[in-house]
């Protein structure tokens, strides 16, 4: 589901922008919106959500994809 939006919102900038600079300025938000997402479904209990930012971004985006 995340990794569907992020996709979904970084070819729209893509195809609406598509000079290198501005479609790298905006894959940043698409990372971090991204991380948001992952920080919203891979919560488990209060530590996720307290501490959003300690997420391994590595073991995130693998859980992303659903591997194991």
């Amino acid at each position: 589901m995340a990794d569907m939006v992020a996709i979904i919102i970084f070819t729209t900038m893509s195809i609406h922008m598509p000079t290198m600079a501005v479609t790298f300025a905006y894959s940043g938000f698409i990372v971090s919106l991204m991380y948001e997402l992952i920080a919203i479904e891979y919560r488990d209990g209060a530590s996720t959500i307290s501490t959003p930012m300690v997420i391994n971004p590595k073991r995130s985006f693998i859980q992303l994809q659903g591997d194991p």
